[in-house]
């Protein structure tokens, strides 16, 4: 049984646009035009307990994205991440005890 699993994860960002000027401002005060970036699309994997493997990609393909969700400090917009048979961004008592490891000093 796969210790991490990801099916079909994406994740979708709303990114508010503004027109220049003071117009623009007051559009984008009471009504927001919004342009969707997709930092992660479609992913799918499955790991195994031990299995060692890299995540490696161009600047912006999404590889902190996908490990934010495997962690559930993000909520994909689509697809399911099962973590040891846990939903990562559920945050349940188990696998936030499972997972402290993965909340250490980053470097970046």
């Amino acid at each position: 049984m796969p210790i991490i699993q990801a099916h079909n994860l994406t994740k979708v960002y709303p990114i508010a646009f503004k027109e220049p000027g003071f117009k623009g401002t007051m559009q984008h005060f009471f009504q927001r035009k919004y342009t969707y970036v997709e930092a992660v699309k479609g992913v799918s994997f499955e790991l195994e307990a031990g299995e060692v493997v890299g995540f490696l990609g161009p600047n912006g393909a999404g590889k902190t994205t996908t490990l934010k969700m495997l962690t559930g400090l993000v909520h994909p917009s689509s697809g399911e991440a099962r973590v040891a048979g846990h939903v990562p961004f559920r945050r349940n008592t188990a696998f936030c005890a499972a997972s402290v490891w993965s909340w250490g000093k980053s470097s970046s």
